[in-house]
């Protein structure tokens, strides 16, 4: 298709531009086209003789320069008006088929002479890791394959630095002196291209002929950079130019835009548009490529220069004021012939209004110095009030911070006197259970005494009965009838005794102290779940009804959250926060173990600016919440941490358990809270292992919260578990208020059986308490008995006729002597008891004690921590406030220098009015009220002077002034209509203007219509559906890709979002997009480099066929492309080369060709 250009020439100088690193500009691609429409051929019409009118007036160079800049500006939107035109009627034969679109130009386009502007070879020598490179390029397909490091991209950055782009876009560094050569040690390089010069396009064909070869040279300074120089030959090898300017011209008759990304997209480009390109990029990245960009920019620069031009004739309009007077002057001219005595009268009554104009004047200025002496007090007062405030607030804050160090010296004494008496309560508890173990062995051992010496007895009982036995033959009767007696008696002491020994037994059994400890360990679980039930209440109070995972936090923190969402300060850089709320744990197990780690860091809030934090704390303040502020510019990119950093391979980091979509929220949690540094084990022992063995471990978490940690510097290892830890780490807010009103539930019926459990208990024990009761009476019963039945025992043995023998009785006397032992033993076993069951109780209540102080020394512990904050957060707002007061106390010095210098105008002022108002009263005793102000009155005064003198001296005669007022006034109307007539071309001028803006609008609608279809049609080639959404209001370009596979049963995958797709889907979505827009604009050549680098097989072999199938059918242009893959199915033929690049040689040169 032909193509209708322009060129537009620019001022340059004809010497050689040299540019260096510093002075290098970079110069963006415009459109060039300029076909002049009918509309714009008036409205330039009507802007050239508005501007001669307001020449033929003074000044009117200036509204030529804008009719001037109007006419250049606007040619830009008509020139794309008719390519829309162009582009709208081959949209409407999109609906023909992609086969139809293609090839309705076909025949037209495969003539040589319409291309312009197609590059025929390059050259380079020494540039990058080319010592030596020349290839000839086709004018349809070109590629480019080889290995990295072959010099494929360095061709393509060649191509665009010899054509006069700088290094920043060429994406290989900085400066000029990076593209000479390293390898060799050459001071220079050299880039030569050789451009097409035929067809209705060519650049001067008389000069140059039929090529154009641009050569750049760029040479290594003495100071480290460098300078370049361009060169144009014509097809002879002739140097014709050495001008920058004639480069830039050529491009623009070839309509080359090498800074276009659409025209040239460079792999760093490229790579920026997959990875991090935002809907406003991708729209950006449309407006730059079709040039739509810098047409509206035209557009809204000649509604600047059509406002410019109502000023100057606003400015006119004065200049037509002045004209008026003028012609009032002579008319009064006129008068003063035949009114002299009146104009003398007249001209002292304007001097009397004159002289009480300067009174009223003066007055007015006094006035005005007076209100600004009141309002500067009032300021003063005002700033001193707020100085007067801040220093209250300074006063209480420096109170609090005092306050919160004298708690934190408190602290730190009453952490240590609580570690103390931690450490003596355990103390105290050990030397308890070794004083128990010490009474448990010699209750023992008294209980074995006992045993032996009831043997003893007992045999000694046995002898006793049986020696009695043998001396019965021998007694008489009463003898025997005393000795059944004795035995009588004696076997209801043995069966008292019996007695005695088997409640005593019961009493040990029913052994309340078991029972009092099961009773104390019920009452502390059903303590122990009446609190865990407290505070899941609270944490379920705290979810309102809203699924956002900010509830978890608590009510407060939601309407925190929502008044910062509200606040327009915030609006432009949203906080980051609670951070709880960004991050997932992606293991459930260890939800404990994180949350005992990072606690502090939940609710924390990261702004990157100090005013930021200001005003999160005020508004805070407000809602009276503590906000935890972090102010900080944290990288958006995960850090990176080497491996020796890391813990040990063993042990499972806490931050592979982490994540989030903001990589930031994790960058905070290494910087403040060491996660990198902290380990999850599974036990006790895994704990103590990983602290002891890897120093670059801080701490080690269980699953169930308790912690590992080095202990002083001794190196021994502390475990400690908090006693509740809150849960806000969850995914679903629903679910977790679920799980929290189960669990309510679940403890609300452990509480209840515990309870229930205590309850049994303590009957259980009132009621052996009561058997006890009543063993003890029955035991006091039986002893008495027991002591009587002894006595009447003992009166028998006395009443004895016969002595027994001596045998009897020295049994009898060791039986006695064993019994009183028995009953020692018993005694000492009683007591031993009682000691015991003391020695149990203090174990209970040690235990009781050591658990008491853990408990408050954590709580003391977690409150220290608290108040540390706190004492930080003061220390910081002092500084502020300090700062406030400051700034405050330097205005109201500033303002109290105001004030005295306005009060030392003030008095002078009123010095002068008092002389004027005496000047006034002896002119004119009358005090006046003239209308007009003190500069007309003088002109007044002059033209009346003036006047006066004229007709006093009758320098000038009456006909004169006639005749001067009669061509002034003439010259007037002239004036006036021509003004009028100005207006009238102004109005159709904006008229115009809109229509050219909607017509902007039009072209807009027409080429987004087009992009769409073509990337549609692109995507259904790779077996996908393909949407672009324009949101032109936003400026915003989403794309929506439907991935479908080809396989029948196979599901279909969408989705809405480019980041989300697989790299080689990026990659081939990225290349529909750029087709399409390849169709909507007018270049020779286009370029790609390392397009399919991130595609897998299947999307590059679709890629490869959606471009040739483009090139082949729109062979308007010439294609390059650049590919580190194999092109093994792609054919070469008379539209197809493929240059192979040789492997790079050791050090990274390239070979030489």
């Amino acid at each position: 298709m032909p193509r209708a250009r322009g060129v537009m020439k620019r001022r340059r100088g004809s010497e050689e531009i040299p540019s260096s690193d510093e002075d290098e500009v970079e110069r963006s691609g415009s459109p060039k086209r300029r076909c002049i429409s009918p509309e714009q051929g008036a409205l330039s019409s009507h802007v050239r003789h508005s501007a001669a009118l307001a020449r033929d007036s003074d000044g009117g160079s200036d509204v030529e320069d804008i009719a001037q800049s109007c006419e250049v500006a606007t040619s830009g939107a008509s020139a794309h008006a008719a390519e829309a035109m162009m582009s709208q009627s081959q949209s409407q034969a999109m609906s023909m088929g992609a086969h139809e679109m293609f090839t309705q130009d076909e025949e037209e386009s495969k003539d040589p002479s319409l291309i312009a502007g197609t590059i025929k070879s390059v050259r380079l020598v020494n540039f990058l890791n080319h010592e030596h490179f020349q290839v000839d390029l086709i004018r349809d397909m070109n590629f480019f394959t080889g290995q990295n490091g072959s010099g494929k991209s360095a061709v393509l950055t060649g191509i665009i630095v010899a054509l006069g782009t700088n290094s920043r876009f060429a994406s290989r560094g900085a400066r000029l002196v990076d593209f000479i050569c390293k390898y060799n040690g050459a001071n220079f390089c050299k880039v030569a291209v050789t451009l097409a010069n035929i067809g209705a396009d060519a650049y001067k064909p008389q000069e140059y002929g039929r090529a154009v070869t641009v050569e750049r040279t760029i040479s290594r300074n003495p100071a480290g950079g460098a300078t370049s120089s361009f060169t144009l030959k014509n097809i002879k090898g002739t140097t014709i130019s050495k001008r920058k300017g004639d480069v830039d011209d050529m491009l623009e008759c070839f309509s080359w835009r090498i800074n276009n990304p659409c025209t040239i997209l460079m792999q760093e480009t490229a790579k920026e548009f997959l990875q991090n390109s935002t809907p406003s990029s991708k729209y950006k990245f449309f407006l730059t490529g079709t040039g739509l960009g810098n047409l509206r920019e035209n557009l809204l620069r000649v509604r600047g220069l059509l406002d410019e031009l109502r000023a100057v004739l606003a400015t006119k309009t004065e200049a037509l004021e002045g004209l008026k007077d003028e012609l009032r002057g002579l008319h009064e001219e006129r008068k003063a012939h035949a009114e002299l005595e009146s104009r003398r009268q007249r001209l002292e009554e304007l001097r009397r209004e004159l002289l009480w104009r300067y009174v009223h004047e003066k007055q007015a200025e006094v006035e005005t110095l007076d209100q600004n002496v009141e309002k500067l007090d009032q300021t003063i007062a005002n700033i001193e009030d707020k100085i007067a405030a801040k220093d209250k607030q300074r006063l209480e804050v420096s109170a609090k911070l005092s306050e919160a160090q004298v708690v934190m010296e408190r602290a730190g004494a009453q952490t240590d006197r609580l570690n103390d008496e931690k450490a003596a309560a355990e103390n105290s508890l050990r030397n308890i259970e070794r004083s128990k173990a010490g009474i448990a062995n010699q209750l023992k051992k008294e209980r074995q005494a006992l045993k032996t010496r009831k043997d003893r007895k007992q045999l000694l009982q046995n002898h006793i009965r049986d020696a009695r036995m043998e001396m019965q033959a021998d007694c008489s009767a009463e003898q025997r009838q005393l000795e059944e007696n004795i035995e009588r008696v004696e076997a209801e002491l043995q069966e008292t005794g019996s007695r005695i020994q088997q409640l005593e037994q019961q009493k040990r059994n029913d052994d309340q102290g078991e029972l009092r400890n099961r009773i104390q360990h019920a009452k502390q679980d059903m303590e122990q779940h009446a609190e865990k039930k407290r505070m899941l209440e609270r944490d379920l109070r705290g979810l309102s009804s809203s699924s956002d995972r900010v509830a978890i936090f608590g009510h407060q923190i939601s309407k925190f959250v929502e008044a910062v969402k509200r606040d327009r300060t915030l609006r432009a850089r949203p906080p980051l926060g609670p951070l709880g709320a960004h991050l997932n744990v992606t293991d459930p197990r260890w939800l404990i173990a994180v949350e005992g780690c990072i606690k502090n860091e939940l609710e924390m809030f990261v702004v990157p600016e100090s005013q930021d934090a200001e005003r999160l704390t005020g508004i805070g303040r407000q809602m009276d919440y503590r906000v935890s502020v972090l102010t900080s510019r944290v990288d958006s990119q995960l850090y990176h941490i080497p491996e020796d950093q890391m813990p040990d391979g063993r042990f499972q980091p806490m931050l592979s358990v982490l994540a989030s979509e903001d990589a930031r929220v994790l960058n905070v949690l290494i910087d403040r809270a060491n996660v990198e540094k902290m380990v999850l084990v599974e036990n006790n022992d895994m704990g103590v292992q990983a602290i002891r063995s890897d120093r670059r471990i801080k701490k080690a978490y269980e699953p169930d919260g308790a912690q590992h940690v080095i202990k002083g510097a001794s190196g021994s290892v502390a475990r400690w578990k908090p006693a509740h830890i809150k849960r806000r780490l969850v995914a679903d807010t629903e679910q977790h208020r679920r799980n929290l009103m189960q669990q309510v539930e679940e403890v609300g019926a452990q509480w209840q059986m515990a309870q229930e459990s205590v309850r049994e208990l303590q009957q259980l024990f009132d009621r052996q308490r009561n058997e006890a009761s009543q063993i003890n009476r029955e035991i006091r019963s039986l002893s008495a008995k027991y002591s009587a039945q002894e006595r009447e025992l003992h009166r028998l043995q006395d009443s004895r006729v016969e002595v027994e023998p001596p045998d009897i009785a020295e049994m009898e006397n060791n039986l006695e002597e064993v019994e009183r032992e028995i009953a020692q033993t018993e005694e000492k076993i009683r007591c031993y008891e009682a000691d015991l069951e003391v020695a149990a109780a203090e174990v209970d209540r040690a235990k009781a004690v050591v658990a008491e102080k853990a408990e408050e020394l954590d709580a003391h512990v977690e409150e220290a921590e608290h108040v540390h904050v706190q004492a930080s957060e003061f220390d910081n707002m002092l500084q502020r406030l300090r700062t406030y007061v400051a700034v405050y106390q330097k205005k109201v010095e500033e303002y109290r220098a105001q004030i005295d210098e306005t009060r030392t105008a003030c008095e002078h002022a009123k010095r002068e009015l008092e002389e004027l108002r005496q000047h006034a009263l002896e002119m004119c005793p009358e005090e006046l009220n003239p209308r007009s102000n003190s500069e007309k009155i003088n002109q007044l005064i002059r033209v009346g002077e003036r006047e006066l003198e004229q007709s006093e001296s009758m320098n000038r005669d009456l006909n004169e002034v006639e005749a001067d007022f009669y061509a002034t006034s003439k010259h007037f109307k002239m004036s006036r209509r021509e003004l009028a007539f100005a207006e009238e071309v102004l109005e159709l001028s904006t008229d115009m203007i809109s229509k050219r803006e909607l017509l902007f609008v039009r072209i807009l609608a027409c080429d987004i219509q087009r992009i769409q279809s073509l990337f549609s049609r692109g995507m259904r080639h790779r077996g996908h559906s393909g949407a672009l959404e324009f949101d032109t209001e936003a400026e915003e370009l989403h794309i929506n890709v439907d991935l479908q596979s080809g396989m029948e049963g196979e599901r279909t995958r969408s989705t809405s979002h480019l980041a989300t797709l697989s790299g080689g889907e990026k990659s081939y979505t990225t290349v529909a997009l750029l087709v399409a827009l390849w169709d909507v604009i007018n270049a020779p050549v286009v370029a790609v480099d390392e397009f399919d680098v991130f595609m897998d097989e299947v999307n590059r072999t679709k890629a490869m066929e959606l471009l040739q199938d483009y090139a082949n059918h729109r062979n308007c242009r010439q294609y390059l492309f650049i590919t580190p893959q194999s092109l093994a199915h792609v054919k070469e033929g008379p539209n197809v080369k493929i240059t192979r690049m040789r492997p790079p040689e050791r050090g990274g040169r390239a070979p030489p060709s």
